[in-house]
């Protein structure tokens, strides 16, 4: 009886030994805070091409539409003239901007043959003054000017100009024949004092010109979280800004923006540390209007775990006559290159496993998997201890094959979305660009998310 006894309590010690669920301590992870390389300075390059005629028309409102002037000798020739302008008619080329103004004028002059100052304190004709004019009772005569401006930019973004007057001529003289007087030169030397005057105030007004708040307004676009929908944000992050030396041609303003930057990408929108408008770099030239774009996908472990469970979350198999239940399954962390899976089961035992893997990227494939996945060495000794048929590569190679994601459709739909965010407006300015591939750099388990380096390239243009 007591041998009976002794055997009945040793099976159901077994048994309880058997029904033990399996706890193996979770592994140590290995933090690192970095990629094994700092990500690349990307460098975003977009052409500008700004067509002149609103500025054109600007100038234009800024100019007087009148001038006169005019000397009172008492002997000789006394004169006041008026001077109407028509419309500026402006035409850049060659990186130059011309500047021809035509326009109509009187002028009302009057000639006295000598003076005194005899009985008087100022002198007097001591002839009546013979009057006569030009343009005054008949149609105004025409004359043509032209301007010649250059100009820079400044690293203030301002402008830095030098506007000279380049051509003045009447093209109707105003000659009176009776005294054999040609009073044109008169007027053009008296006109061209005003308009070098003019020149010097267009100078002084072009300077007091810059673009400083529309590029903080466009540094601070770049510098926002932009959503892109279905997928996160993506931050520029800018780190620079230059600006290539514009050119003139057929009244079209050429240049390019250079934005350096370290772009990045998160599924939450990120916290926003802007940094002043640096001042602008100016540069010569680029050696593509091309960009190219590195771009740090953090991707974290939870929307990779949810991928995971709902391939083999609920997985039914049958190892050597025991049968276990794949209840969950999520990634617990990283350690050095590798990511640490958690996986809770049930069935015959009930437990959890801890598993590695090194996840690369095919790129011929375009897909992420799992490689060299293996149980914990704390696990794998628990196991083979007390279950040695969970020893098995068909848990392992469940595991990879849930693990492979083909990223050929994520691409493609990310490159429709990053090119619709690709058009913006901002006053008269519009932003167009197009996005021609991404393709998968590096993967970089990190603590909290698994960092994938996209290489980005195409092209961004402004225009108005």
């Amino acid at each position: 009886m007591r041998q009976s006894l002794n055997l009945f309590f040793l099976i159901a010690i077994t048994q309880l030994l058997s029904c033990k669920s399996i706890e193996p301590v979770a592994p140590t992870e290995s933090v690192k805070e970095a990629p094994p390389a700092p990500q690349p300075l990307s460098r975003i390059v977009v052409p500008i091409e700004l067509k002149l005629a609103n500025y054109y028309a600007i100038a234009d409102n800024q100019v007087p539409k009148s001038f006169n002037g005019g000397e009172s000798p008492c002997d000789g020739v006394a004169f006041n003239y008026f001077f109407s302008r028509d419309p500026l008619k402006i035409n850049a080329v060659k990186n130059e901007v011309k500047i021809d103004v035509s326009g109509k004028y009187w002028i009302k002059m009057s000639y006295c043959p000598s003076c005194s100052d005899l009985l008087t304190e100022k002198p007097v004709c001591l002839t009546p003054r013979i009057p006569f004019s030009c343009g005054i009772g008949e149609p105004m005569r025409r004359m043509s000017i032209q301007y010649t401006t250059k100009f820079e930019l400044t690293e203030n973004y301002g402008i830095k100009s030098t506007t000279k007057l380049s051509d003045l001529k009447a093209i109707d003289p105003c000659e009176v024949t009776v005294f054999n007087y040609d009073a044109t030169e008169e007027l053009l030397k008296e006109v061209k004092t005003s308009l070098n005057d003019l020149a010097i105030q267009i100078d002084k007004d072009l300077s007091a010109i810059h673009f400083r708040k529309e590029a903080a307004d466009a540094w601070n676009k770049m510098s926002s979280t932009i959503p892109i929908y279905g997928y996160g944000y993506v931050h520029l992050n800018p780190k620079s800004i230059h600006m290539i030396h514009p050119k003139l041609e057929n009244n079209v303003l050429s240049t390019a923006l250079i934005l350096d930057a370290n772009p990045l990408f998160n599924h939450n929108p990120l916290d926003e540390n802007r940094k002043s408008l640096p001042e602008l770099n100016l540069v010569k030239s680029i050696p593509s209007d091309t960009f190219q774009v590195y771009l740090d996908f953090n991707l974290q472990y939870d929307s990779l775990s949810k991928n995971i469970q709902s391939l083999i979350g609920g997985k039914t198999m049958d190892l050597k006559g025991n049968q276990i239940v794949f209840d969950s399954i999520k990634i617990a962390g990283a350690s050095d290159k590798e990511l640490l899976f958690q996986l809770k089961f049930s069935g015959s035992k009930k437990g959890t496993l801890y598993l590695r893997g090194v996840p690369q990227f095919n790129k011929e494939n375009q897909t992420i998997e799992l490689t060299s996945v293996d149980f914990d060495l704390e696990t794998k000794n628990v196991i083979l201890k007390t279950a040695k048929w969970l020893f098995t590569d068909r848990i392992l190679s469940e595991i990879q094959k849930a693990s492979k994601q083909d990223l050929t459709k994520h691409l493609s739909d990310l490159t429709l979305k990053l090119n619709e965010s690709l058009k913006y407006q901002m006053n008269e300015f519009s932003l167009e660009g197009k996005v021609y591939n991404l393709n998968v750099e590096e993967i970089y388990p990190n603590h909290e998310y698994l960092m994938i380096r996209v290489q980005s390239t195409g092209k961004l243009k402004i225009s108005n």
